[in-house]
């Protein structure tokens, strides 16, 4: 029986973010097959953020962003 691939769903098209959730997966789940698809997103949050707390913000807003548009991704 072939296994469909888990999509996770990456806030960036930055080729070694892509990578690293990429190999994370593969590390957390050693038999799943992944799809890992990165998407650009428009929002209000700078691309380079200035201190721990915008740092989260971003990161946060992006998720529920991602999270919003593909409720169909197994993973953001």
């Amino acid at each position: 029986m072939e296994t469909q691939p888990l999509t996770i769903a990456v806030a960036s098209q930055n080729p070694v973010k892509l990578n690293a959730a990429c190999k994370g997966f593969a590390q957390a789940f050693p038999e799943a097959v992944f799809d890992v698809v990165g998407y650009t997103l428009n929002t209000d949050v700078p691309a380079q953020p200035l201190g721990d707390q915008a740092t989260l913000e971003g990161a946060l807003t992006r998720l529920h962003a991602l999270q919003h548009g593909l409720p169909h991704a197994d993973y953001w």
